[in-house]
């Protein structure tokens, strides 16, 4: 028994040096490629301007006077340079500052490929941004007086 386990173990070691297993002058594997990211994530604020807000006891705002589709969970849209929608996001964390009822949004996974994209909230119209604007949270909308 105790040789067949031996022949067994020299089976094996004969098999991984005729394999390349004793071969100790190869090249060591390395990691050449670099991440390079196909999205980003999107963020920006709108601010519904005095006149069009309306506020309560607790400070939470939302529109109202015609600008009662802008409220916490808004859609926001954005679109790539040909007018394709490449992302979804919603208004939320609703301020309201000096006079202004401020939201933020978020649209994640939009793809690179761009120099310009545009942003929608509700069925407001489009506002371009530069790609660079847009990846650094750069897009600032408004809306009211």
């Amino acid at each position: 028994m105790f040789g067949a386990v031996i022949a067994g173990v020299l089976v094996i070691a004969g098999a991984v040096w005729a394999f390349g297993g004793g071969d100790s002058t190869a090249a060591p594997v390395t990691a050449t490629s670099t991440f390079v990211p196909t999205a980003f994530e999107l963020r920006g604020t709108l601010s519904l301007n005095d006149g069009v807000t309306s506020v309560t006891s607790s400070g939470e705002c939302a529109g109202y006077r015609g600008y009662d589709d802008i409220y916490e969970g808004s859609q926001v849209t954005v679109y790539d340079a040909a007018g394709k929608a490449v992302g979804l996001g919603r208004l939320y964390n609703a301020q309201y500052s000096a006079g202004s009822c401020v939201f933020e949004f978020t649209v994640g996974n939009v793809p690179l490929g761009d120099e310009i994209y545009q942003v929608e909230v509700s069925h407001r119209g489009k506002v371009s941004y530069k790609v660079e604007d847009a990846k650094s949270g750069r897009v600032s909308l408004s809306l009211g007086r």
